[in-house]
């Protein structure tokens, strides 16, 4: 049946059902091709009705559709997925060939759109080999090589994982490459019609080339400028200027939070100046979360050598820090560390701390325990 896949453009046929079971069916004849080899599976529709699932079960496709069938059965496969999986899985075939006449080793690949992608096993790769690849590929691709596929028995085969096979079927690229392989191809590299590397990135298994081919180029391409059009609409520049309004944009916004950071450190001078005046040695201070106590506490102990309890409860949860001048910090945790429900950590100048009880309950505990003690 692996004929079938010869012609990559059969994409109609007339069938009868072969079995049913649970739903799924398999068919006398196919069209569809379900994933597998690395390339994704085929869109389309079953007696009118969209395929749902295609999976292979010991060599045999079944096929899923969103209804019932019965015979005759018209088989239509979506040819823009078709052209689109198939470009991408010839033209990775390409990549393959080039890697290793350059002594590389193969690696692992990405067909589905949006996500394409050829990883070799190396550590790095430089700008000047992608730039060597990008060039094969063009070259590859206006030379427009025949695409043919041969046939042999597997125990003729000489790798040992095909040798069990009944057949084997060898998909060559020309001169370009040639290996074992079932999936659907293109005619000629010609048809692959665009490739394009984006960029390279190090992964856990070696080093990932990103690309876009075939019809998802222009795809992609059309996106960009819906992208871009949108950024010149929004930042009133044109295309030219887009990068550096972006630039500055971005040293805006960094330069916006340093004053930002610098105002809050300020203002929070003040206000740990104004709680270390305070008599009370248990303070609630409302809506801060845990960062604020503890930049607070830090200032208070270690700024203005003075000791207090901070509180603040925020969405129902209190926050607690223990600042101590005199290093009593983790002492004061354990005091109430069970009648007030706290749990925590820190250094005897500081301990930040969590409470399961609401601040209403809490400070009665805390002011009873501490009162004058920490004065």
């Amino acid at each position: 049946m692996q004929e079938n896949y010869d012609d990559f453009w059969r994409l109609e046929t007339e069938t009868t059902i072969a079995e049913e079971k649970d739903g799924a069916y398999t068919f006398e004849d196919t069209v569809f091709w379900g994933e597998k080899g690395g390339m994704p599976s085929d869109r389309g529709t079953i007696n009118g009705l969209p395929i749902t699932d295609l999976t292979w079960i010991d060599g045999v496709l079944w096929h899923r559709v969103n209804g019932s069938l019965s015979n005759p059965i018209h088989m239509q496969v979506d040819p823009d997925t078709r052209l689109s999986n198939t470009a991408a899985q010839s033209a990775l075939h390409l990549v393959d060939g080039y890697v290793k006449r350059k002594g590389m080793e193969p690696g692992a690949v990405g067909v589905h759109e949006g996500d394409q992608w050829y990883e070799i096993p190396q550590d790095t790769i430089t700008e000047e080999e992608l730039d060597d690849i990008q060039k094969y590929m063009n070259q590859a691709i206006l030379a427009d090589v025949p695409v043919t596929f041969t046939y042999i028995p597997g125990k003729e085969y000489p790798d040992p994982v095909y040798q069990d096979l009944e057949q084997v079927r060898i998909v060559k690229f020309g001169t370009l490459d040639e290996q074992p392989c079932g999936t659907p191809h293109l005619h000629g590299t010609g048809e692959i019609g665009s490739f394009v590397i984006t960029h390279a990135e190090k992964t856990s298994r070696g080093v990932r080339i990103h690309c876009v081919i075939g019809p998802a180029v222009g795809r992609a391409l059309k996106d960009d400028e819906t992208t871009l059009q949108a950024l010149e609409k929004t930042l009133k520049v044109s295309r030219k200027e887009l990068t550096e309004r972006v630039r500055a944009l971005f040293l805006s916004e960094h330069e916006q939070k340093d004053t930002i950071k610098a105002l809050q450190e300020k203002l929070a001078g003040y206000e740990a100046d104004a709680l270390a005046k305070d008599d009370a040695p248990v303070i609630e201070l409302p809506d801060k979360d845990g960062g604020t106590l503890r930049t607070l506490g830090q200032k208070i102990a270690f700024e203005h050598k003075k000791s207090k309890i901070l509180v603040s409860e925020v969405d129902g949860k209190c926050a607690l820090v223990f600042a101590s001048a005199e290093g009593k910090a983790r002492d004061w945790l354990n005091v109430v560390k069970e009648s007030a429900e706290v749990r925590g950590g820190g250094s005897p100048q500081l301990v930040n701390g969590q409470s399961a009880l609401s601040v209403k309950v809490l400070m009665p505990i805390l002011k009873e325990a501490f009162s004058a003690a920490l004065m």
